[in-house]
């Protein structure tokens, strides 16, 4: 049987598929819009940066804070260095995508 015809629309069949989710302990730390009616929307946009992640805010604080503090210096000095973020970044979508490493 393939996965289309496996697809349910009901709401049991949701709830079902999110117990075997093996990544839905995740689910929490990230920020999740709500909808007009109170609870969470649906987030289905595949060209976006997805939902918040909670962890967000702080790093883009310390990035702030590191700029009002040393200001361009920041690109090669100062806790996290600017010019090397492409570093992590490689390691980490390697991974992802399965590149080398």
């Amino acid at each position: 049987m393939d996965t289309i015809s496996m697809f349910k629309t009901d709401r049991s069949f949701s709830l079902e598929q999110d117990e075997k989710d093996d990544l839905s302990f995740l689910r929490d730390r990230f920020h999740l819009p709500h909808s007009p009616q109170g609870g969470t929307s649906r987030y289905m946009c595949s060209n976006s940066l997805g939902c918040q992640p909670k962890s967000a805010a702080a790093h883009v604080s310390q990035v702030m804070d590191q700029w009002r503090e040393i200001g361009v210096k920041g690109h090669f000095s100062g806790e996290r260095p600017w010019t090397t973020y492409h570093e992590e970044l490689d390691l980490l979508m390697s991974k992802v995508e399965g590149g080398k490493q």
